[in-house]
């Protein structure tokens, strides 16, 4: 009798494992492989690593700051910043090695472009040791993009011809360098 017994806690054990097992089975799979994506919004845009679609501004597409004469000069790369950026900060010494790189390049003009104000906007870069001397206040959906930081280099016309979205890796910051240095390249 006692082996009977013992049979049956051993059933009862085992279904009772069976059962915790697909349940803690069925929790994971729904948990993970048929959560729903987050909705953009939700994100802040200083979390992106890749800009999502419609984030980045195209080749070609023409961009307006107020304030900004293009044409004075051949090709202008705007910083696209904020105060409150993290991976801004942490790129800082990627962009004062441009800042640096820019003083003995001829026809290329540096400006910053911030949502927060000019004065604070000058404070900050100063504070991060980015000598740019053009601060201007804007949105960064008003030069085609929606996250922060963005290099964008645009031509004497206004005319976007490359952007960068995000912490660079590397070999990103090698492209910027070299595309700044290159005057035939845009």
């Amino acid at each position: 009798m006692s082996e009977k017994i013992n049979k049956r806690i051993e059933l009862c054990a085992n279904v009772g494992i069976t059962l915790a097992t697909l349940l803690i089975s069925y929790t994971l799979i729904r948990g993970y492989l048929f959560r729903p994506a987050p909705i953009a919004e939700e994100r802040p845009a200083t979390a992106r690593r890749a800009p999502s679609p419609g984030a980045t501004p195209s080749p070609g597409a023409k961009v307006t700051i107020p304030g900004v004469d293009f044409a004075s000069s051949q090709r202008t790369l705007l910083f696209v910043l904020s105060t409150s950026c993290k991976f801004c900060k942490e790129s800082a010494p990627f962009y004062q090695r441009i800042i640096h790189e820019a003083q003995s390049i001829k026809n290329l003009r540096l400006v910053a472009v911030l949502p927060q104000d000019e004065k604070d906007g000058a404070k900050y870069l100063s504070d991060m040791g980015m000598a740019i001397r053009e601060v201007k206040q804007s949105r960064p959906e008003s030069v085609g993009t929606s996250g922060f930081p963005t290099l964008i280099l645009v031509d004497n016309n206004g005319a976007v011809k490359k952007a960068w979205v995000g912490k660079l890796p590397a070999e990103k910051e090698a492209e910027v360098v070299n595309r700044i240095k290159c005057a035939t390249c845009g």
